[in-house]
């Protein structure tokens, strides 16, 4: 992804870069640092956060095109969105967070053109209480979960993987996706009571069978 996101910043901007192994990589509490090299004119420092984030836009990404070659063509493209609009960026965000307000926009405009995550799954789980069981209740029904996951839409399954998987909070995702906060909130509550039910579902079927 760097390689092929290197040689179109190469063809823009007409000048020599520094390959992207030489860059050293930190934590990312220093994107700003790379932002701040890229906007100077080092466009290799750009290649760093293709590295750190390509995985995360992906799994946005596919999880509404649905189609893995899709999904790595506009991988590519919303970098290549977020290199030339990176002068926008204004640091009220995390970068990774407006990153993914970048790639949800660019997914969900494609879709309506052409028409593995662990959750804590409980009905009585809040945003901020999880039994001491859920641990084992995941380990469990850890292959029932992905079966019920792959009933969700794309909708429902980028929230939910952004809260679970990506860590982002309720004020970022809704940042992300346009939604207000308690919108946000509402439904991923639903999302999860779903999920739980359709794995208790899976569960009833399998006794029955």
């Amino acid at each position: 992804m760097s390689e092929i996101f290197l040689t179109f910043v190469t063809d823009h901007c007409n000048r020599k870069i520094i390959p992207a192994s030489i860059i050293i990589r930190m934590k990312t509490g220093d994107d700003i640092i790379y932002i701040e090299r890229t906007l100077a004119g080092d466009t290799a420092a750009f290649s760093v956060l293709v590295d750190r984030y390509q995985a995360l836009v992906y799994s946005l990404v596919i999880k509404i095109l649905r189609h893995r070659e899709d999904a790595e063509d506009f991988t590519q493209n919303i970098f290549v969105k977020a290199f030339l609009s990176l002068d926008k960026f204004r640091n009220e965000s995390c970068f990774s967070t407006w990153l993914c307000r970048i790639a949800y926009n660019t997914a969900i405009s494609q879709m309506r053109r052409v028409k593995p995550v662990t959750i804590e799954i409980n009905e009585e789980i809040t945003e901020d209480t999880y039994p001491e069981h859920v641990d084992d209740l995941r380990e469990i029904r850890l292959q029932k979960l992905q079966q019920s996951m792959a009933l969700l839409s794309s909708d429902d399954a980028i929230l939910i993987s952004l809260y679970y998987q990506h860590g982002k909070s309720m004020d970022e995702i809704a940042e992300i996706t346009g939604m207000s906060t308690s919108n946000a909130k509402v439904r991923i509550h639903r999302i999860r009571q779903k999920l739980y039910h359709e794995i208790k579902k899976i569960e009833q079927d399998e006794c029955t069978t």
